[in-house]
């Protein structure tokens, strides 16, 4: 009786394990999937010949494109995490601020 049971016990665990192994293989094949999603997103979003960029609530910037990045005279790297007082005299940034609340 003891004998069987060890063998459901690890027929069970077995089972288990394949599974996980499975799920650790589908969530590579996923997270492939999705960065070159990502590749290929970047690319349109660089592409794209108008200025782009999305600031948060502190006013700093979280994505920019290169062409914005261009016009900045700056890489996307080094503008992404800045503020607008950190790019722009005060007056010009509080306006840009203000305008941004507007819309």
């Amino acid at each position: 009786m003891v004998k069987s049971q060890i063998k459901k016990q690890k027929g069970l665990k077995r089972k288990e394990i394949d599974s996980l192994i499975l799920s650790l293989d589908e969530k590579k094949k996923l997270e492939k999937k999705l960065e070159e999603r990502q590749k290929d997103l970047e690319i349109i979003f660089d592409s794209i010949p108008a200025w782009i960029f999305y600031k948060n609530k502190e006013n700093r910037f979280i994505k920019v494109n290169k062409t914005f990045a261009d016009v900045m005279k700056m890489t996307k790297e080094k503008l992404e995490g800045k503020s607008m007082f950190e790019l722009y005299p005060k007056k010009q940034a509080e306006a840009y601020g203000k305008d941004d609340k507007e819309q």
